[in-house]
């Protein structure tokens, strides 16, 4: 099954796939951020929960230098 059809993640895979650490999961966990079922020892983040979590993070907005180009490019996520 490729990883992009499955309906949870562990731990480990979900902070593999959100380029985060371990900690970081275990922590939006305990924040509340993001959900999370237990089956037995393994605890499993639902796909959707996810993609919740990834999309309700902040964006990053740079601010430009005084010096930079006027044509400097400002988009936003």
């Amino acid at each position: 099954m490729d990883s992009a059809e499955k309906l949870a993640y562990t731990v480990r895979e979900a902070a593999i796939h959100c380029s985060l650490g371990k900690d970081s999961i275990y922590a939006a966990i305990a924040d509340g951020r993001l959900c999370a079922k237990k089956v037995g020892r393994k605890t499993l983040i639902p796909r959707d929960g996810l993609l919740r979590f990834i999309n309700e993070l902040p964006n990053l907005i740079l601010k430009a230098k005084a010096s930079s180009r006027s044509d400097a490019f400002d988009e936003h996520c």
